[in-house]
């Protein structure tokens, strides 16, 4: 499992640049909106419409770059708590319909992954400033035996 790891830190920060992306796309047209660009004032759509580019335009970018730090430390065994932090806010990109699925699986998977015994390990490692190949190297080692 601990081969999974970096792995799953790649795909948080795929995940990331995708809800980046979306996110910033619907405070564009919240923005947009907000001005009169299209004619039609923000307060005369739908009130889904509305929640969708207020609130989740915000909230998915906010969510996206949590997922691309916590990935890019947890490349390198460090942050577990902002790792499992980042797989719990899968659940914002599940509320955008194209990410259900992935961000959904990557968080059930994620978080199986993270709370191994032997991930555990090689966290509490990564946070005693050991390098990744070391880490590595040394649950290699150990789940081999002498």
């Amino acid at each position: 499992m601990l081969r999974r790891v970096p792995t799953i830190a790649a795909l948080l920060v795929v995940q990331g640049a995708h809800d980046v992306t979306m996110g910033l796309g619907l405070c564009g047209t919240a923005a947009y909106l907000a001005a009169g660009g299209s004619g039609l004032p923000l307060e005369g759509l739908p009130a889904e419409s509305r929640i969708a580019v207020v609130i989740f335009g915000p909230l998915l970018t906010l969510a996206g770059v949590l997922k691309i730090t916590a990935g890019l430390r947890n490349h390198r065994y460090r942050g577990e708590r902002l790792g499992i932090a980042a797989l719990a806010s899968c659940v914002v990109s599940a509320l955008v319909c194209y990410c259900t699925p992935f961000a959904l699986t990557l968080m059930g998977f994620g978080l199986y992954v993270y709370t191994r015994p032997e991930a555990e390990r090689a966290f509490l490692m990564g946070r005693q400033g050991l390098s990744r190949e070391w880490i590595r190297a040394s649950v290699e080692s150990r789940r081999q035996g002498p």
